[in-house]
């Protein structure tokens, strides 16, 4: 073996090019993949800036707009103070800032009150989960440029080696990878930039945020992280070099080029998991529920989110080790399917998937990753949108809501209006003004309210007393039982809290789900509210059927109100457009799960190019002995099919337990109460997407395998 000669740039320069060309559909595929990646990434970064810009005009509006604390009280200048009062205790805190972890803690100053942001901690998950997404996409983008430079060494590994025979130096062969990476990580990048542009201006277009929030009109570029994540992608593109090269200096020329059997290649590589690795993924399971417990009560919220991804990722190492022997059952499953009825095609293609199976690891894990976090998020937006159809369902639905065209306080004589509503057999609720602050409190008419409430057994509600939403209650860490001090102006009065509820209490308006669910009632007759709140009681108005069985208000019963009250809204239509908002606010997680499904299926199409450029000489072997190109096209077709069966096995286990993991952490990070679903239809679909995503990966492989040239591929290097 001859390591003779020089280090020459321009030799190396013309081998890469020579190679692109050659393997150009391969380079196009590679390029595409960084470009995706990075385009991915680039949006949403753009998205993002784009997002905050929004938030920060949407907080500065909101400080500008109200004064916390002061609307209802007819003054500016006094402040009101919350003490929470455990029942038979004494007061908790001296004034309350909410937190998302269902815990008050007393705030500093009046500006921690002020900075104090209802439902923060949900939009900064959100944008986090939104990068970690784009990084999926470019982590995908940079699993295809490793597999195709690291596959191209073993691919060529009889070019390279003649090559080093006839007195060329490594280093030249080496560089000339090099320069491919280089040509690759820039092309890519650069076209991946330039695609980021109009796919970000049109997310925005379609009022897609980071955050879940329209975005303001505008178009700003963070050009500082773009141009970080153009080093951080040249840079993964020139690490994916590094094995590759080290193979170089270590292949063996002699074992290359000398003449051997498949069956021992199969023999060297059929690499077996021992009986007792296959304990270790049930074993981990298993100590990990033992201790989930003692973490859950040891840990903070985030912290213990931040356990559960470690070991959801250790996991998922553990089942990339024993994907190979999975990948081998798998092949002798599909094998005894299909041998009946395709006998020399299923021994064919499971032979060679078998003594290939190391390889394709990667491919299947990129695979799994993907549809992994498809069914993951099908988990998430399945659980967010039954918590706002089972909250709607008792506190919007059932009401339709009215206002007074004008201002009217309650003593105006309409009395007989009223008395016409009860004849007709409606309940119709007034209340008052909304309270603006983090106690957002509404007066409700007690006459009203108390016959509803006798009527369904539950004990009245007295000026003396308050009932908080579940969501509220969970932002103050209040309980029924406990006592409200509210102080204003040196005046202080007590209020209990007598129950913890969402039936009634709940007015349609435009602002946040959280907002929305969160809210106070008290009634009229108490000193504290009687020259502020009281005045507006009657101005709003939320009304039902008596009977609970009738949905709708009839025709009549709408005229009768109609008379004196402007129709607002239908509570249904309530639930249905803060679901819509759900799939307005996870359009971007769409977006960034499209572009990465198309790039996996660019990787597997990849992977198969590869193996088929591998393969040439076997192929036209297999061609010269009398098989049609029909059937080794339906050699690559089963490969792609199990290649998305082992993808979609795995990808439902790791998707339901990401699933579950980000449930349980929403559940207890935010406000609401979120459950896990197992959903079969939505198994069966991504599964089917995944395989379908393969199998179409597979078409273009397949009919470059079939129309090379017999004669040209058979003739000796």
């Amino acid at each position: 073996m001859s390591t003779s000669g020089v280090l020459n740039f321009s030799l190396a320069l013309r081998m890469a090019l020579r190679s692109m060309y050659h393997r150009r559909v391969l380079s196009l595929a590679t390029i595409l993949g960084v470009a995706m990646g990075m385009m991915v990434v680039g949006s949403v970064l753009i998205v993002d800036q784009n997002s905050v810009k929004t938030e920060a005009h949407v907080r500065e509006s909101d400080q500008r707009a109200k004064a916390l604390y002061s609307r209802g009280f007819g003054s500016e200048a006094g402040e009101m103070s919350v003490q929470l009062v455990p029942k038979g205790g004494v007061a908790k805190h001296s004034r309350i800032v909410p937190t998302q972890e269902g815990q008050a803690r007393p705030a500093a100053s009046a500006d921690d009150v002020e900075k104090a942001e209802v439902g923060e901690e949900d939009y900064q998950a959100m944008r986090l989960a939104v990068r970690l997404a784009s990084l999926l996409t470019f982590g995908v983008g940079a699993v295809i440029v490793f597999f195709t430079l690291r596959s191209s060494v073993s691919a060529r590994a009889r070019e390279f080696s003649l090559l080093l025979c006839l007195g060329e130096h490594r280093g030249n062969v080496v560089l000339s990878l090099v320069i491919q990476a280089f040509c690759f990580g820039v092309v890519g990048t650069i076209v991946g930039l330039l695609m980021a542009f109009p796919a970000a201006f049109s997310l925005l277009s379609l009022g897609i945020s980071t955050t879940g929030r329209a975005p303001m009109g505008g178009f700003w570029v963070p050009w500082t992280e773009l141009i970080a994540m153009f080093g951080v992608s040249l840079f993964i593109s020139l690490s994916g070099v590094v094995g590759p090269a080290l193979s170089l200096y270590r292949i063996s020329v002699v074992e290359i080029l000398q003449p051997r059997f498949l069956a021992s290649d199969f023999d060297a590589r059929n690499l077996r998991v021992r009986s007792l690795g296959w304990l270790l993924p049930a074993f981990l399971c298993a100590s990990y529920l033992s201790f989930r417990p003692f973490l859950k009560s040891w840990l903070s919220v985030v912290e213990f989110f931040a356990m559960e991804v470690f070991f959801v990722g250790l996991f998922a190492a553990v089942t990339l080790w024993t994907m190979p022997a999975i990948l081998r059952f798998a092949i002798g499953v599909l094998e005894r399917i299909l041998e009946r009825r395709y006998h020399l095609e299923a021994l064919l293609a499971a032979r060679r998937m078998r003594l290939t199976s190391q390889k394709l690891v990667f491919t299947i894990g990129s695979i799994t990753i993907v549809f992994s976090l498809l069914m993951a998020l099908h988990t998430v937006t399945h659980a967010l949108k039954q918590e706002i159809v089972a909250w709607s369902k008792q506190a919007t639905d059932p009401y339709t809501y009215y206002e007074m065209e004008r201002p009217s306080p309650p003593h105006l004589g309409l009395s007989r209006f009223y008395a016409t509503l009860r004849e007709k057999k409606i309940d119709f609720f007034r209340m008052s003004e909304r309270l603006a602050g983090d106690f957002p409190l509404r007066l409700i008419h007690s006459e009203e309210l108390n016959r509803v409430r006798v009527a369904q057994g539950r004990p009245t509600l007295s000026p003396g007393q308050v009932i908080l939403s579940t969501t509220l209650a969970a932002r103050f860490g209040a309980a029924t039982g406990d006592s409200l001090l509210i102080a204003k102006d040196g005046e202080e009065h007590s209020f209990e809290i007598a129950e913890i509820a969402d039936d009634v209490g709940c007015f349609v308006e435009s602002v946040s789900y959280v907002n929305l669910k969160s809210f106070a009632i008290m009634t009229e007759g108490n000193a504290f509210f009687g020259e502020t709140l009281e005045k507006s009681l009657g101005q709003y108005a939320m009304v039902r059927p008596e009977n609970s069985a009738q949905r709708y208000l009839t025709r009549d019963q709408h005229n009768s109100i109609s008379s004196v009250y402007r129709w607002v809204q239908k509570g249904r239509r309530q639930g249905r457009s803060r679901v819509g908002e759900i799939d307005r606010d996870f359009l971007i997680f769409d977006f960034i799960l499209a572009m990465t499904v198309a790039l996996a299926a660019i990787g597997v199409a990849n992977s198969m190019l590869i193996q088929v450029d591998a393969r040439q000489r076997e192929f036209s072997v297999l061609k010269v002995i009398g098989i049609e190109n029909w059937d080794i096209a339906k050699l690559l077709l089963v490969e792609g099919i199990l290649i998305g069966c082992v993808g979609a096995m795995l990808a439902v286990g790791l998707g339901n337990a990401i699933g579950a993991l980000s449930v349980s952490f929403l559940d207890r990070f935010t406000l609401f109460q979120y459950g896990f679903e197992f959903s079969f239809p939505a198994i069966i679909s991504i599964s089917v997407l995944a395989v379908a995503t393969c199998a179409l990966s597979a078409i273009y492989p397949s009919w470059v395998a079939t129309n090379r040239s017999s004669a040209e591929s058979l003739q000796y290097e």
